[in-house]
């Protein structure tokens, strides 16, 4: 539970002490959405970190099957990021081999979306810990019953006796 704001989430989105935020770059988390067909689920949640600021961010609970998050970034942005971060500037500076930046005649992108600027960090969803209690063994027995291919599934829920 609450796997988002704690310490066992993966470094890079624990924002200022992150190795991403502190040297820059870009960071794909992907995560896999249903069950292993053991005891465990995968609530999905995956995201899209530049520079340590998270720009997209993927559902954590849901049917759906699959679910595909998408950023626009800058490359450029990360670059200026390590120019001005002591270490990496000094590095850079240090390096005797320079490489050439090689212009081609093509671009990675459409033409018209050339100018489209680049994803603003967002607010990062946190689910309360009865959300994820009252979404994970909903999803994981939906998950379970799609993945069987039966009609249904007995469920026998029980107060116990006094």
């Amino acid at each position: 539970m609450l796997k988002l704001p704690n310490s066992a989430w993966p470094s890079p989105f624990n924002t200022k002490s992150s190795p991403v935020f502190q040297g820059g770059g870009i960071y794909l988390y992907a995560n896999m959405r249903g069950c292993d067909g053991e005891r465990v689920y995968y609530d999905g949640c995956s995201m899209i970190a530049v520079n340590g600021n998270i720009v997209a961010q993927g559902t954590q609970f849901s049917l759906q099957e699959v679910e595909v998050v998408t950023s626009t970034v800058d490359l450029e942005e990360v670059r200026s990021h390590r120019g001005s971060t002591p270490t990496f500037g000094a590095s850079a500076t240090a390096v005797s081999d320079s490489y050439p930046r090689i212009k081609v005649d093509f671009a990675l992108s459409r033409e018209d979306d050339i100018s489209v600027p680049s994803a603003e960090p967002i607010e990062v969803h946190y689910h309360t810990p009865e959300e994820e209690i009252s979404l994970g063994p909903a999803c994981w027995l939906w998950d379970y019953l799609r993945r069987s291919g039966q009609a249904g599934f007995f469920l026998p829920l029980s107060g116990g006796e006094y």
